[in-house]
């Protein structure tokens, strides 16, 4: 996963002010980012989303905002402005659960691992944001849990006396 951050942080970012033009889809697809699986991108990786227009901005956390216009122009360059942008979202998760068999007084687990959303902010083709979301997980949990997960014995009970019963039920 190391290796995947440190490649996500190489993508080049567009910057308007120093004249920087950011890295294109292709590029970012050579860094090992693509949401396709096929070259004509006629089908997705299963942990990969496409967001476009507004929903890519709100993936990217640029979408609370109010917009106000003065005119129809505004209006137009705005939608012309939102077909233009498209987010790119790549989710790596491996989380790990390990939890106590002994459920008669506590119910004791633990999830760990690492679980990581990866987003890549497109305007005009190129690059204009990157955004890291998540990061590694360490979650141990304990609960009262008296009889919540009932071990072999218990069920070995329960199943013999409704074996009995059942017995008793067919009997002449």
């Amino acid at each position: 996963m190391e290796k995947m951050l440190e490649q996500f942080r190489k993508i080049h970012i567009a910057d308007k002010k120093a004249a920087i033009v950011g890295d294109t889809i292709a590029e970012v697809a050579e860094k090992g980012f693509t949401i396709c699986l096929n070259p004509l991108c006629t089908k997705f990786r299963s942990n990969t989303q496409e967001y476009r227009g507004i929903k890519a901005l709100e993936a990217a956390g640029k979408g609370n905002f109010q917009q106000t216009f003065s005119g129809v122009e505004d209006v137009q360059k705005y939608n012309i402005f939102l077909g233009n942008i498209r987010a790119h979202e790549y989710r790596e998760a491996n989380m790990l659960y390990d939890s106590d068999r002994l459920c008669v007084n506590k119910d004791e687990s633990l999830r760990y691992g690492y679980d990581f959303t990866l987003i890549v902010l497109f305007e005009n083709g190129h690059v204009s944001d990157t955004l890291i979301k998540g990061g590694e997980v360490y979650e141990p949990k304990t609960e009262e849990a008296f009889m919540k997960c009932p071990s072999n014995a218990v069920g070995a009970l329960l199943g013999g006396a409704g074996g009995a019963a059942k017995a008793a039920s067919i009997a002449p």
